[in-house]
């Protein structure tokens, strides 16, 4: 081998020995990076072979392009190994028996997977019913209606989940905001109309649909001779409907649509509750049976007629409760029904009042117990209003904007009775009405103050305690001589204002475009806004409004705070300054009575949103006309 084979032998790594050959770097080889491969893309991606933006719980891109997206495939859950599992050492404790029911949560993914949705709008509206409406709809208050009645509800019936859909993609449409108003003087024109929103009313038009069929199906097997849990479910399921349909068209802004199907749903329950629960035929005095308060079970409280169910295995107390709540929203806002439904349920739960417990020991409790006080004194007010022998005010007409023309309605916050005319029936009733509500107070005020201010339940009892003190305003006023005479109550004014801005504190009204099904501030505050003549406490109320900006039921924050400024305004062009007695001779702001304006006329166009409202002063123009004004809320 010659010198040049050599060379070659030895360049070779092979013919090297192994320990040189280890010592020697090895060549960079190129090997193509690796990936984890995308697996998370919706199924319209992955058929089209595109890249998915991955966006839950419908894909942008789907939605950009075509319209539409199918969603994304369940993952494929991997079994466990063995090794997975950790094994307990066994402890002595029994084991207990699985219970036979269990209750849904308001967040549970089941709802979501097991649902069969037909596009991205339908499965993206029930999680936003979900995640916002469940939360926002009891308001400050613990209620499981929302969050496991009408859940479990739209497991069994379609046309409940349809409707749920229908408003949680209503409630992700929001509001749009006037940007031409100065700053404080928030104003809405209405919802924003995006694809949501007509996708929402397209979708509640289905269901509503399919609830009618059901429901006449229901009708029809409600005169047969089903068995008790049969018809009880039909009814329960006609409620619960009744109970949807309200709260969309609230939502919507069709307050007066929702008030009508509130007022029915109302009255079907009445007639149920009639053959399981009669009413108190005579009135009973709170005074009356007190000692039978010490033999009451806690326990059986919500048995008790007003306060819940005579049979909540099949209709809950929840439900009762709902649509008592209704009752109280359709006698503050436009009562059209007849006298007798008020000279009926001003007896409502005469028994439990007589045993109300002292002092309360819960926020529900409290609670139970106000409203049903709040709804015998509210039905007492109007029982008397319809007789108008006993009026000294003017009834005010009203156009609900839904085919029937208009109407005469008396709003409780307006009824003034000439108490000279009263027969000492209603003197007597009067009485244990105002007896009612400061034994209320009695109960209310050592439970509330164990509570730490600025809690959740602190805010939920606050809002107890405002609607209580205006609520007593209201019955006291209705029997004053004048207008003016209101004016005594400006500490109170001052105190429920005061307390309302701290109850906005909670976390609860800074939620965006906030929808609550139950009555909580706005009212009261309202009613503030209209009764105080003080300017300072006048104007606050009016802020206070359009700080929460919420919609609770019929009532709209922003709505109110616009009717109220522009009252306040036209009495202010007249408004003198006085001498007060009572503040050691210092002038004050001062409204005469011929000054102030009331009500007359509300006509409301539905497709437009808007409501033409017409006022006058009490008093004549110096040449004896009638001082008139209007104006247009739009929604």
């Amino acid at each position: 081998m010659d010198m040049g084979d050599t060379s070659k032998a030895l360049d070779n790594p092979m013919n090297r020995d192994p320990q040189s050959r280890l010592d020697e770097p090895r060549a960079k080889v190129r090997v193509r990076a690796g990936h984890t491969k995308a697996n998370g893309g919706c199924t319209t991606c992955k058929a089209r072979h595109v890249r998915c933006d991955e966006t839950k719980p419908a894909c942008l891109r789907c939605l950009k392009f075509w319209g539409h997206c199918d969603g994304y495939t369940p993952p494929k859950r991997r079994a466990r190994s063995r090794s997975s599992f950790v094994f307990v050492k066994s402890s002595s404790q029994p084991l207990l028996p699985r219970a036979t029911s269990v209750s849904l949560s308001p967040i549970q993914d089941t709802l979501i997977t097991s649902t069969p949705f037909k596009c991205a709008y339908e499965h993206q509206g029930f999680q936003n019913f979900l995640a916002q409406n469940v939360l926002q709809l009891p308001g400050l208050f613990s209620n499981p209606l929302w969050d496991r009645i009408i859940l479990q509800a739209s497991a069994i019936e379609p046309f409940v989940r349809d409707t749920l859909v229908a408003i949680g993609a209503l409630t992700s449409c929001g509001r749009k905001w006037t940007d031409d108003l100065s700053i404080g003087k928030k104003s809405t024109t209405g919802i924003e109309v995006t694809p949501q929103y007509h996708f929402a009313l397209q979708h509640y038009g289905n269901a509503v649909k399919a609830m009618r069929k059901t429901l006449h199906s229901y009708a029809n097997e409600y005169g047969k001779s089903f068995g008790q849990g049969k018809r009880g479910h039909n009814l329960r399921m006609m409620l619960i409907a009744c109970l949807l349909v309200t709260c969309f068209e609230g939502l919507q802004g069709n307050h007066f649509l929702a008030l009508q199907h509130a007022a029915s749903g109302h009255s079907v329950l009445q007639d149920w509750l009639s053959q399981h629960q009669p009413l108190e035929s005579a009135y009973s005095s709170p005074l009356q049976n007190s000692s039978m308060s010490a033999t009451i079970d806690a326990n059986s409280t919500v048995q008790m007629q007003g306060l819940g169910s005579p049979l909540p295995q099949i209709i809950e107390d929840e439900i009762i409760q709902a649509f008592s709540r209704l009752d109280l929203q359709i006698m503050t806002y436009v009562d059209p029904r007849p006298l007798s439904v008020h000279s009926k349920l001003k007896h409502e739960g005469s028994h439990a009042i007589a045993c109300m417990p002292y002092p309360f020991d819960s926020l529900e409790q409290a609670r139970l117990y106000w409203e049903l006080i709040q709804r015998r004194t509210s039905h007492f007010i109007a029982d008397a209003a319809a007789q108008t022998s006993l009026r000294q005010d003017a009834d005010m007409t009203i156009d609900m904007g839904l085919g029937n023309g208009s109407v005469l309605v008396a709003p409780e916050s307006e009824v003034k009775l000439n108490t000279s005319h009263f027969p000492p029936v209603l003197v007597a009733e009067y009485h244990s009405y105002a007896s009612e509500i400061s034994r209320w107070f009695a109960s209310f005020l050592p439970f509330y103050g164990s509570l730490t201010e600025g809690s959740r339940n602190w805010a939920a009892s606050s809002i107890l305690r405002i609607q209580a003190l205006s609520h007593q305003i209201l019955l006291h006023g209705s029997i004053l001589s004048d207008e003016w005479s209101l004016d005594s109550f400006t500490s109170v004014f001052s105190e429920i204002v005061s307390l309302g801005h701290l109850v906005a504190k909670d976390p609860l009204y800074s939620t965006p475009n906030l929808f609550s099904f139950d009555v909580g501030l706005v009212n009261s505050i309202r009613c503030v806004s209209k009764w105080c003549r003080e300017p300072v406490i006048r104007r606050s109320s009016i802020a206070l409004l359009r700080k929460i900006a919420n919609r609770e039921g019929i009532w709209d924050a922003l709505i109110m705070a616009n009717v109220s400024e522009w009252m306040m305004e036209i009495e202010e062009e007249k408004m003198i300054l006085i001498s007060d007695p009572e503040s050691g001779h210092e002038e004050k702001w001062f409204i005469r009575k011929d000054d102030r304006v009331r009500t007359t006329n509300i006509v409301i166009d539905n497709v437009k949103r808007t409501a033409a409202v017409t006022c006058k002063r009490l008093g004549r123009k110096e040449d004896g006309s009638v001082d008139e004004r209007g104006t247009a809320i739009r929604w």
